[in-house]
């Protein structure tokens, strides 16, 4: 493989990582030229079905993005050239509501295509030297359910994070001449970031436990290793009690500390190799218990919530209780059920233990 050809597959996987991580519908990873513009590398809209890779001698048909004026100051009207020249992260809820920068090319594009662009995450990728090599450029994030929003802040030290580490990578690409030790390390450091970020997706920003895409994909692999292997494994959903109302009368500083607490809790109790626990909701948890008989899963699951009902909460220097609703569930006969529904059978014990009004573990039978 040469090493053009290279470079654009790396281009092409980065920005796909990039909008993969953000939830986005569309991305662009510009070049630093030394005519002192930017020019387009890969160009990619989910929407329009769009995907343009330079190649040599073929360019993307777009014009390059000048990141200096005709008087020769730089241009900071452009929100690509702008991150280039100031080296830094540029966030636009909405560009049709945005002043600070010039969209009339964007609002051209929305127009010609019936398109509309509306949330940008601009960042500069940088070298070593701390050298502007190119940006990276995310469009309209989006829900699951597809819905345009505008980007979590919470996300950009992550997709900062991996424009980091690619620009190593892309800077590697540019300077080597097809040296295939090169190659390797460039693309291990990539794999590696890739790695980290996973790591770093999976694990919920308040509590610090895993989240629940994390927790949907481990209750998944262990109920297929139980099956195979054929020993007991529950699975517990803890509620906090009337969270909607600490919520609102205590204000979420307060609500955190209090899951904060809960998960300290969650990792000392459980805490064998084969346990896992995670963040389930607002205000709950779960817990994956293999190889514990149905009654042991409840003993821990009891002691567990006994803890946190005798913890002290203390909220402008008053004692707050805090207790939990525990729904636990337990399978031994893998034979026509699924994961899904052993995870039912864990919610309907937790909505037992609600009505019977909190404080309280329930649980469910065997699942047959």
């Amino acid at each position: 493989m040469s090493a053009t050809r290279d470079l654009q597959s790396l281009l092409n996987q980065i920005l796909k990582e990039a909008k993969d991580l953000t939830r986005s519908d569309g991305g662009t990873i510009y070049l630093a030229a030394d005519d002192r513009t930017l020019k387009f590398a890969v160009l990619i809209n989910d929407t329009l079905k769009m995907h343009q890779v330079a190649e040599p001698g073929s360019d993307i048909d777009l014009p390059d993005v000048p990141l200096n004026k005709a008087s020769g100051e730089m241009n900071l009207s452009n929100v690509a050239a702008a991150s280039a020249n100031l080296g830094q992260t540029i966030v636009i809820d909405d560009v049709y509501l945005n002043e600070s920068y010039d969209f009339t090319g964007t609002r051209m594009f929305d127009e010609m295509l019936s398109y509309r662009s509306r949330s940008f995450l601009t960042v500069a990728l940088k070298n070593f030297a701390g050298e502007c090599i190119g940006v990276l450029q995310l469009l309209n994030a989006k829900t699951g359910s597809g819905e345009v929003v505008k980007y979590n802040l919470k996300q950009i030290p992550l997709v900062e994070s991996l424009a980091s580490l690619a620009s190593v990578a892309i800077d590697h690409r540019l300077l080597m001449d097809k040296n295939e030790q090169a190659l390797s390390v460039a693309q291990t450091d990539l794999d590696e970031a890739k790695s980290s970020l996973s790591a770093l997706e999976a694990t919920d920003t308040v509590t610090g436990l895993s989240n629940r895409r994390s927790l949907d994909e481990d209750l998944q692999h262990e109920w297929r290793r139980a099956k195979r292997q054929k020993y007991v494994l529950s699975f517990c959903i803890c509620e906090v009690d009337r969270y909607d109302q600490i919520l609102l009368e205590r204000g979420p500083d307060f609500a955190d500390a209090c899951l904060r607490m809960i998960a300290s809790d969650l990792s000392y109790y459980f805490q064998r190799p084969s346990d896992f626990v995670g963040r389930y909701g607002d205000g709950s948890f779960a817990m994956i218990l293999p190889y514990l008989t149905a009654e042991k899963a409840f003993d821990h699951v009891e002691r567990f919530r006994k803890t946190v009902a005798d913890r002290p909460f203390i909220a402008d220097g008053e004692r707050i209780n805090i207790t939990l609703s525990s729904g636990l569930a337990s399978a031994s006969n893998f034979e026509h059920m699924s994961c899904e529904n052993l995870s039912q059978a864990a919610l309907d014990a937790l909505g037992l233990a609600s009505k019977d009004g909190g404080n309280t573990t329930r649980q469910q039978a065997l699942v047959k």
